[in-house]
C-alpha cells in the first residue's frame, strides 16, 4: 500500500541516534541438531563446516559476526515468505529483536500459537520447547521510532495485527534514507513494549551476544506459558492478548 504523503519521506528527516539492548530467541535445539548424526565432536565440527559452505553467503558487512547475528541477513537469494518489516520475495533481511526479554518471549509465544492455529492437523506437543534468549547491543546514528512523533499519528498502520504492508513500506523508505534501526511498538506483547528491528549488520556494537538465558515455552491454540529458571520468571499469554484482539485486565 502507499504510505500517507506526510509520512512517506519522514525517515530521511526524522532519523535520530539510538543505542540499546536487543533481545532475541532461538530454539535451543540449534546447538545439538547435528550432534546425533555423528560419533564425535570433531566429526560434528566437520559436518557443521560442510553445512555452512552449502548455505547462502551472508552480506559482506556481516563478516566476523556470530551466526546468531548474521543468520537473518543471509537468505536474500532464496524466496522469503514475508513478515512485518520484510516483504515476501528476494528481499533484504531484518533482525527482529526486542528491548525487553519478556517482549521477545511474547513474540515467540504468539507465533507458536499461530502455527498450531494455522495447521490444525498438527497437534501441539505435550512437552515444552527449549529456547535460548540472547542479548546484543545495537547502535546507529540513523534510527527511527514508529512509537514517537511524527510516526505516532499513524500508529494504526504500524500496529495492525495482520496487515504488514505499511510496515514493509516504511522499512523500504527507511533503507533508502540510510536508516539502520526501526523501533516499533510490539503488537504481540500484552504491555506493548518496544521491538528493535535491525536493518543491517553494521548496527551491531559487538560481534557476538553478551548474555544468554534459557527458556521453556509451551503453546497451544489458545494460550502459552514460558518459564525462565534463573533468575526465576514465569509468564502466561493467551491468544487475545498477543494477537492484537485484546489487552490484559
Amino acid at each position: 500500500m502507499s504510505l500517507p504523503i506526510s509520512i512517506a519521506d519522514a525517515p530521511s528527516s526524522e532519523a535520530r541516534s539510538w543505542r540499546g539492548d536487543v533481545w532475541r530467541l532461538a530454539e535451543g535445539q540449534h546447538v545439538n541438531a547435528t550432534r546425533k548424526l555423528v560419533d564425535s565432536f570433531e566429526e560434528q565440527a566437520a559436518l557443521e563446516a560442510e553445512l555452512e559452505e552449502s548455505k547462502p553467503r551472508y552480506p559482506a558487512e556481516c563478516a566476523g559476526l556470530h551466526y546468531l547475528l548474521f543468520t537473518p541477513f543471509r537468505y536474500r537469494t532464496t524466496p522469503y515468505r514475508g513478515s512485518r518489516f520484510r516483504a515476501a520475495g528476494f528481499t533484504h533481511g531484518v533482525y527482529y529483536g526486542s528491548q525487553e526479554v519478556e517482549t521477545a518471549v511474547s513474540e515467540i509465544s504468539h507465533h507458536r500459537m499461530r502455527t498450531f492455529r494455522d495447521t490444525p492437523s498438527v497437534r501441539p506437543p505435550d512437552n515444552a520447547a527449549l529456547f535460548t534468549a540472547f542479548r546484543v547491543t545495537a547502535m546507529s546514528a540513523r534510527a527511527i521510532d514508529l512509537s514517537a512523533p511524527p510516526f505516532l499519528a499513524h500508529a494504526d498502520l504500524w500496529t495492525a495485527p495482520d496487515d504488514y504492508t505499511p510496515c514493509q513500506a516504511i522499512a523500504d523508505s527507511a533503507r533508502r534514507a540510510g536508516v539502520e534501526i526501526v523501533l516499533s511498538q510490539s503488537v504481540r506483547d500484552p504491555y506493548r513494549r518496544r521491538n528493535v528491528n535491525v536493518l543491517t549488520c553494521t548496527a551491531f556494537v559487538t560481534p557476538e551476544p553478551d548474555a544468554f538465558q534459557t527458556w521453556e515455552i509451551q503453546a497451544s491454540l489458545t494460550d502459552a506459558w514460558a518459564i525462565r529458571e534463573f533468575p526465576r520468571l514465569a509468564l502466561e499469554f493467551d491468544w487475545a492478548s498477543t494477537s492484537g484482539e485484546g489487552r490484559p485486565a
